[in-house]
């Protein structure tokens, strides 16, 4: 997660720098560069969905390669001398809603839900004007509001994911706490596909749990409160290991494990 962790942190920087430098501009382009900076924050959560190694390394050019192509339009009319306001294709504007939609969609069922929305809010305020059905309720004298609000939001979001991480995080103990954290870390798309994966090979070797969103329960109603024998949890801790270990340290799954002894 370091490349989400330094898109979000370039993006937030470029927001606050621009309205900085735009307190001394001449107004001509200020639609343009609040337009390049917005669409940054769609970045950290593409970012997420190629977190897995090793084509985490070449997925930072294809973030890099998105935003570029975002900022297209902005370019395009900055260098042509189009000052003013900045005007984007219908097909444009729904290609921003999408990722919007995604990012929130990844996180909204995590433990991070609440920062997921503020994070779409802050975006939907950023790019009020390119977003449909948006930009008619928001008028565009007041956009250096916004974007101080919208910062600030940022750093809210923030602040509200460390502190829930630190909170929550010895809630859940030994197989059903490392996947927790990793469902809240990576969001759903990983998660789900993990979750493909587990009970693949739950099914195939016969346990008798499964991996549930909320951890792993027994698939059949009398065997819910039955714990899995020891071989089985070490099959079973053996094949988390194997899945999660593309996308964290051995040492960030030992220490969720070590939980359930109380260490």
């Amino acid at each position: 997660m370091v490349s989400p962790l330094w898109w979000c942190a370039a993006s937030l920087a470029s927001i606050t720098l621009c309205e900085c430098c735009l307190t001394f501009s001449d107004g001509g382009f200020d639609a343009h560069a609040r337009y390049a900076v917005a669409v940054s924050s769609l970045c950290p959560i593409i970012a997420v969905f190629g977190a897995k190694r090793p084509q985490d390394s070449g997925w930072k050019f294809i973030v890099g390669s998105l935003w570029f192509v975002l900022i297209l339009p902005a370019l395009q009319s900055s260098l042509f001398g189009f000052s003013g306001s900045l005007e984007l294709h219908w097909a444009w504007r729904y290609f921003l809603l999408l990722l919007v939609v995604a990012g929130w969609s990844n996180y909204v069922l995590t433990r991070f839900w609440f920062a997921s929305c503020g994070v779409v809010l802050v975006q939907l305020m950023l790019m009020a004007h390119y977003i449909p059905g948006v930009g008619m309720f928001l008028s565009e004298s007041n956009a250096n509001d916004r974007q101080v609000v919208a910062v600030a939001m940022v750093v809210a979001a923030v602040t509200a994911v460390i502190v829930i991480w630190q909170s929550k995080r010895h809630e859940s103990t030994g197989l059903d706490g490392l996947w927790k954290d990793f469902r809240d870390m990576f969001g759903t798309v990983w998660a789900l596909r993990i979750m493909e994966r587990a009970n693949e090979t739950s099914k195939l070797q016969g346990w008798s749990k499964t991996l549930m969103w909320s951890g792993f329960e027994s698939a059949e109603a009398d065997a819910i409160n039955q714990r899995p024998t020891e071989s089985e949890t070490l099959k079973m801790e053996q094949t988390m290991r194997t899945l999660l270990r593309r996308f964290v340290s051995p040492e960030w799954i030992a220490r969720r494990l070590r939980r359930e002894s109380g260490d």
